[in-house]
């Protein structure tokens, strides 16, 4: 590609369903295990390690009262053929009140090298949101 990375943001980020939900990335289609990373939340000590899952998980379960949360989800050498795909994604939650305000890190890599061509976003067990989606080369 002409960009070495690609930054994606989704901002006004809305659960609309009755249940809690992550949202999630994957490549290509890919759903195999060819994901991995550590998820660190704050407020909290959680840390999580997810090794060998068919997705990023760049939150951890919103509410369906979370509004205007937001994540920003950086790939490091999308279109590179011969190396695997190191990403960091942040994650910022608000349940609508300043207890549950907090955010998220995650720290990973995607174990493949063929080059980032599509990107599907989705929520667990197929929770509806809403959002805006924004996509970035950087170089």
């Amino acid at each position: 590609g002409a960009y070495k990375h690609l930054r994606i943001w989704i901002y006004d980020l809305d659960i609309t369903t009755a249940t809690a939900a992550q949202i999630r990335f994957n490549f290509n289609g890919d759903t195999g295990n060819h994901y991995s990373g550590v998820i660190g939340s704050i407020p909290g000590t959680i840390l999580d390690k997810s090794n060998d899952i068919g997705y990023v998980t760049p939150d951890r379960n919103l509410s369906t009262s979370a509004t205007d949360s937001s994540i920003i989800l950086d790939v490091y050498h999308y279109a590179n053929t011969d190396t695997h795909k190191p990403f960091i994604s942040k994650g910022i939650y608000w349940d609508g009140t300043a207890a549950t305000l907090g955010g998220v890190l995650t720290f990973g890599g995607y174990a493949s090298t063929s080059a980032i061509t599509s990107i599907r976003i989705f929520s667990s067990s197929a929770q509806s949101f809403t959002g805006t989606v924004k996509i970035y080369g950087v170089n």
